[in-house]
Order: C-alpha cells, then structure tokens, then sequence
C-alpha cells in the first residue's frame, strides 16, 4: 500500500478547463488522473543528491559506469496485497439523519449506477449494496462517521480507482494543487509501508531533509520512536515549526542510523531531478508525479539545459514512483517526444483520441528513450510509459505495472464533497479498450527492486537502461 507523499493519485479526467495540478474542480481545473489518496507526508524535490553539479547546473548522476555495481535483489512480490478494509463505526448517541448526508449519498449512487464504466458495475450486486450503506445513513451518524462510511461505500466498487473526498479533503486536494505541498515537517516526499516505516522519493531543496542529508530510496523507520505513519493517518515527522525529531534512516545496505532535523513550514511543488551519466550523453530524468501543473516546464527546461551542448544519445525516464496526476501534463510530457494519436479514452457513449502535439527540444523526438517502471506506476505514470512502448520509442525496464489505467470524473456535492469515479478506460493504438487495466505494462527487461532496496549509486534498472542506451 502506497500512502502517497502530498495528496494521493489515482486515474481521473476532468473536462478541459485550464490545468492546475491535479484534483482541482470549477473554472481553472485542467482533465488530470489522480490516485487514491492515501496518508498525506511530506513532499519535496529531488535536486539533494547531486555528487558533483557541473558549470552548466547540470548535476553528474551517482551511479558511474564501469565504476558502479548494481545491488542484486530478490524476485519482486507477485501482487500487493490490500489491507482489509474497516467496518462503519457508530456512534454511541446517534444524532437524527440529516437531509445533507441523505442528499450526498443518494447523488453518490445515482452517479454510480449512471455513470460508472461498468454498466454491470462489476457484478458487484450494486442495489444490494447501496441499500445495505444507505439504512446505516438513515440510521444515523456524525459528519465524521458519515465521510468514512462514503469512503467505504466508493470502495465497495473495488476498482482500486474510484474515492471519495469529504469537504475539507476537497479543499485541501484542491490547495495542493494550486499552490504545492504546504505543511510543517522534515520536507521529503514519503511512500509509506504497512509496518509504519516509509521510503523517500525525493527531498525538497532548502528543507530540513536536504540540510540534513536524507536522499531518495532511503527508509524512515521512525521519528522520535514512533513509526513514520500511524494507524490514524499521522505522519510522525511532522508537528510544530521549531520542534526537534529523530528520524532512523536506513540507506541501502548500510545499518541504521540517526538523523536530528528541526521541522519547518514548508511550501513548495514536486521538482523533476535530472542528471548526466559520467563520461556518456545519455541523461537520467526522474518524474515524481504528473501531479503537478509545473512537471511539463520542468522538463522542457531540463531538456533546454541537456541538450544546450549538442544532441543526447539516450534518455532514462524514471517512471518508477510516478503515480499519476494530470492529463496535461502526461501529454505535455509525451510532446517532448512523440506526437499524434496513441489511442483514446472509451467511456459507455464515447470515444476521445488521446492526440500528442510534437514539442520537439533538441533531439528529443528521435533519441533513444528508456523509461523504468515498477509496482508503483500508476495511471498516466502507466499509460505515458506504455505510450511510448507502443510507439516504439522506449525500450521499458523494471517490473510489470499493476495495470491502473481507468479515468476518472469528479461529481461535487452540495456539501462540499466529492467522488471520482471511473467512467472510461484508456484504449491504447492496435489494443483493445482496457488492455492495461488487464496487464499492465509490460517491461522488455526484468529488473526487481522496492525503491528503497537500492540507491542512485547501486540502481539497478538504471544500470540496465545506461547498458542499452550504450549498445
């Protein structure tokens, strides 16, 4: 289970506003995919673990061919197991209904049976279900109760997709979106893990974290001696600006050790970390996330910079830990190095071309692309990886993606709170609609490894892809 960093994506469309980061609503919001939203952590930027940055700003990467061994791991796990779900809990003194909760619920089922992208919904017996959630609403219950008991009812789609958002989590997407990650902690984007440890995906420039010298791939055990996220959702490297917190760090196959930082208030959007291969003009860029309306500047400006002292000869695109986010900013990205139809999105009525527009920066269009994936690419991190696949641009390396590719709608309710619902499938060029969602992504080369069981030094997918782009 991935409990993201900032605010959690699975695959969601919206109509074709404007294009703020991922999870807007209203005029201004942009079509975008979004994950589950999971345990909120700290977000940052990988720019921390540059060995040596050159005149040109452009940071050596770690690993250095000839120099650098690949760390061996053992075989990835087969399937991520989901945590079981929790059951609706009541209060002891059930308030009366209110016609709010009533309204809520009944728009949410409404929307299900009329829009979901299963007409059969999955053979899940929907009206048995929905009567089932909607006595226990009648029946009573705070606000509080009711958002987790909406969370449930969404879940019983069991899709992995689709979610609901209680008023204030729609006010706090949205304000991630428009402004980046805004809290006090260490500042590193964290994917956390059932026994309460978390892994760094990268670490916001002037934080805490990078003062401190925490790089992506290193494991959080706890902070303070407690785990990195508890039950309840809090993440134990945050509290108040000022307040000291030790955090055991395991890097790799190093023991563990202590790291003292003094959190801060933190402001800032997910950052795309580039490097140059020693000796070589083959680049490694890092995409964290599509959730955010900067990623396609970010990497347009990194390829300016790449690309300033003549033609790459190959380019590693990280995909590994891109859960998804916006459309526009999947294909702004794609732009770079693509261009025309690639396939569509299919709902119960309609089919919409997933059309590319050339950018071309420098060689991008022709270079040679290798783009790692893994357990945790998701949504569009899955449908630009497989994209570029299809096209026959990218060699893809890393394990097989779990297969995420239904789009999703946003339904606001008049309480503040919002669904995202599947309502299409990605239908990619030559495939049938939802090939992914049935296979995933399918790597030309094997290379297993959790994020945090290798660093940038010892990558062993990165190793893989510098191999192929030498060839």
């Amino acid at each position: 289970m991935v409990l993201a960093a900032v605010a959690g994506l699975a695959l969601v469309t919206v109509p074709a506003y404007a294009a703020p980061p991922e999870g807007a609503s209203g005029a201004g919001a942009g079509p975008f995919v979004l994950r589950m939203p999971g345990v909120a952590g700290d977000s940052s930027s990988g720019a921390t673990f540059d060995p040596g940055v050159m005149a040109s700003g452009i940071r050596v990467c770690r690993f250095l061919p000839g120099v650098s061994q690949a760390a061996i791991l053992g075989p990835a796990a087969t399937e991520p197991t989901a945590a079981p779900a929790p059951s609706p809990v009541q209060s002891a003194v059930v308030p009366a209904v209110t016609q709010s909760q009533l309204e809520t619920f009944d728009g949410a089922a409404a929307a299900v049976v009329s829009k979901y992208v299963d007409p059969g919904i999955n053979g899940l017996g929907w009206g048995a279900v929905t009567a089932q959630y909607r006595a226990m609403v009648q029946a009573g219950m705070t606000n509080a109760e009711f958002d987790k008991l909406m969370k449930l009812y969404i879940g019983e789609l069991e899709d992995g997709h689709s979610y609901y958002l209680s008023a204030q989590e729609v006010i706090e997407q949205e304000e991630a979106i428009e402004h980046g990650a805004s809290l006090v902690g260490i500042g590193a984007s964290i994917s956390g893990h059932p026994d309460g440890s978390a892994t760094v995906i990268y670490v916001i420039p002037g934080s805490p974290a990078q003062a401190a010298g925490i790089r992506p791939h290193d494991l959080l055990l706890t902070a303070n001696g407690l785990p990195i996220s508890l039950p309840d959702g809090t993440i134990t490297t945050r509290g108040e600006a000022g307040t000291p917190v030790t955090v055991q760090v395991k890097r790799g196959k190093e023991p563990a050790f202590p790291v003292v930082m003094v959190r801060a208030a933190i402001s800032a959007p997910a950052t795309v970390d580039y490097c140059t291969v020693a000796g070589t003009r083959i680049a490694y860029i890092f995409l964290p996330t599509f959730l955010d309306a900067s990623i396609t500047g970010q990497v347009r400006a990194a390829l300016q910079k790449l690309t300033a002292s003549g033609p790459l000869s190959g380019v590693v695109i990280d995909n590994r830990m891109n859960g998804g986010g916006l459309s526009t900013e999947a294909t702004g990205v794609l732009g770079f190095f693509t261009s025309g139809n690639h396939g569509a999105y299919v709902s119960r009525t309609s089919s919409t071309p997933f059309q590319i527009t050339a950018e071309p920066i420098g060689n991008s269009q022709t270079v040679p692309l290798v783009v790692l994936v893994g357990e945790e690419t998701v949504s569009f991190g899955e449908i630009f990886s497989g994209v570029l696949d299809r096209a026959g641009r990218a060699t893809i390396i890393g394990v097989r993606t779990n297969g995420n590719v239904e789009l999703l709608n946003p339904t606001n309710f008049s309480d503040g709170s919002r669904i995202w619902l599947a309502q299409s499938t990605f239908q990619p060029v030559g495939l049938p609609a939802g090939a992914w969602e049935e296979s995933g992504i399918v790597p030309d080369f094997v290379e297993n490894g959790q994020w945090h069981e290798f660093t940038e030094l010892d990558d062993p997918g990165l190793a893989r892809a510098i191999a192929v782009l030498s060839d």
